[in-house]
């Protein structure tokens, strides 16, 4: 395919050529009905006239109406089946050029023996636009198919016409190269500059949605995700009757130190617990900000001992880490309690009233219902 745009990406080629692949093998599938409908209609009209369609004149008539026949039959078979992706890449090859290539050969002998009988070159016209439109994501391959049919063409009635005769369909017919070249050059760069139009969009849609998800100032997720999140993990733990655990988690004298030091260095503080809190957690764990001096851990597919050493771990974690600019450790205190097949407002007023037992016992400490 040749390159429209500057250097693209590696993830950007993939998926335009996913995108690629997706429109052609849809059009390839329109392409089936309408050789089923036209051709055969075509074919059956021969038949009921009593024309020999294996003779010289209606031989390739007859071939392109049944390989368009069958062809289209085992595309409309095989497309809806197909699931496996070295199969579907091999099928895709086999559409945008084993097909157009057969199609064009027949339409510039058609457009030859047209000229021969004085009927003039139209096949060939028809065949140079179709092919354009079938080919236009490989677009030196049509050129080089363009060149061959039209020398092809050209050969063919220099030998069978006289050259005074060859000379006014030669010429339309290369003008007819032209402009399906440059067609399908434009209807290409059109492609492309859509597919970047929707791809920038979808990117920045993400972004928005994971914007309206993120925490601005910790970075990490806030509480509509978090919310949002558990719904869903409930759900599935409900069902499957997995376990999981919840942490929340409170900075100790945040408070104090906001009056004493000024929100600014309050603010530095949440950040650098939240850093704590994301560089050990794990691959399945996910943080969130849950209110202004809190954090929660939902814990998936961990049991209570797991979950309460994980607790433990955050707390070490964060009472060790130097806070020097505050002149005192920081500490937390943290809330722990697992589900137990109850409502996620239930399941969270759990962890809050483990969490307010936790501060109540001096802070700085683990605290959990499931000991």
């Amino acid at each position: 395919m040749i390159q429209i745009i500057p250097k693209p990406t590696a993830d950007l080629v993939e998926s335009y050529q996913r995108h690629c692949v997706k429109n052609n093998l849809t059009l390839v599938g329109y392409f089936s009905v309408l050789a089923i409908i036209v051709f055969g209609l075509h074919l059956i009209h021969h038949l009921r006239l009593g024309m020999e369609i294996f003779s010289a004149s209606m031989i390739l008539y007859t071939l392109l109406y049944s390989f368009n026949i069958i062809y289209a039959v085992i595309n409309l078979l095989i497309l809806p089946k197909m699931r496996d992706v070295a199969a579907l890449q091999w099928l895709t090859v086999v559409v945008e050029m084993a097909y157009p290539f057969f199609m064009a050969l027949v339409f510039t002998l058609l457009g030859v023996i047209g000229v021969t009988q004085e009927g003039g070159p139209v096949p060939f016209v028809i065949g140079m636009f179709v092919i354009s439109v079938m080919l236009q994501g490989h677009y030196l391959a049509l050129l080089v198919l363009l060149a061959s049919c039209w020398t092809l063409f050209s050969l063919g009635v220099f030998y069978n016409v006289p050259l005074q005769q060859a000379t006014s369909p030669i010429m339309i017919c290369f003008t007819v190269v032209l402009a399906s070249a440059v067609i399908a050059r434009l209807t290409e760069k059109s492609r492309v500059e859509l597919f970047l139009t929707i791809e920038e969009l979808r990117k920045k849609n993400q972004l928005l949605i994971e914007m309206s998800n993120i925490d601005p100032l910790t970075g990490i997720y806030n509480r509509k995700h978090f919310l949002q999140f558990l719904d869903s993990e409930i759900t599935r733990a409900r069902r499957y009757n997995r376990p999981m655990g919840l942490l929340l988690i409170n900075v100790d004298d945040l408070k104090q130190i906001n009056e004493t030091l000024g929100h600014d260095v309050g603010d530095q503080v949440l950040v650098e617990v939240a850093n704590l809190i994301k560089s050990h957690q794990r691959e399945n764990d996910v943080i969130s900000r849950y209110n202004s001096g809190e954090f929660n851990v939902l814990l998936l597919e961990t049991d209570a001992a797991q979950s309460i050493e994980v607790a433990k771990r955050i707390r070490t974690i964060i009472e060790s880490h130097d806070f020097s600019y505050v002149g005192k450790s920081v500490t937390v205190s943290i809330g722990h309690t697992q589900y137990r097949q109850q409502q996620a407002n239930k399941f969270i007023e759990s962890a809050e009233k483990i969490l307010l037992e936790s501060k109540g016992l001096g802070k700085n400490r683990v605290t959990s219902d499931s000991v």
